[in-house]
């Protein structure tokens, strides 16, 4: 596995618990591109998971009632996925950022596992200092 770069994320307060930290991988991801529906609910992205029903409902209403021919559908379909695989880590941060928490630092490492015991090693969470 190659190393990744992934965003620390700590709820607004006085020395979150460990527990508390979210770290976001930054990068493609490959499930959001594959299948972004599952993405977006999976990690809990409301606001964008309305915006991409409705552009599918209309993908969908497009090519029934206006007879879109079913290849411009398809590769439509492809480049909305191909955004959510590049925007996933960009709307999983804006959507922890509108639920309260702050991107606290930036870690290497080769898994999610690694980069936390790598944050937590350098920075534990009582040092953190995270005060609005």
């Amino acid at each position: 596995m190659r190393p990744g770069i992934y965003t620390v994320h700590a709820p607004l307060g006085i020395a979150p618990s460990a527990e508390k930290f979210v770290f976001v991988r930054e990068g493609f991801s490959f499930l959001a591109f594959i299948a972004p529906l599952v993405w977006l609910v999976v990690y809990r992205v409301w606001r964008p998971l309305v915006v991409y029903v409705l552009v599918v409902a209309c993908l969908a209403a497009g090519e029934y009632f206006l007879g879109v021919d079913s290849n411009i559908a398809l590769a439509t379909s492809l480049l909305i996925g191909l955004y959510f695989g590049f925007e996933a880590a960009a709307l999983r941060q804006d959507t922890l950022r509108r639920r309260g928490f702050l991107h606290v630092a930036s870690v290497v490492g080769n898994s999610r596992i690694e980069a936390e015991q790598r944050y937590f090693t350098l920075s534990p969470p009582s040092q953190a200092g995270m005060t609005g």
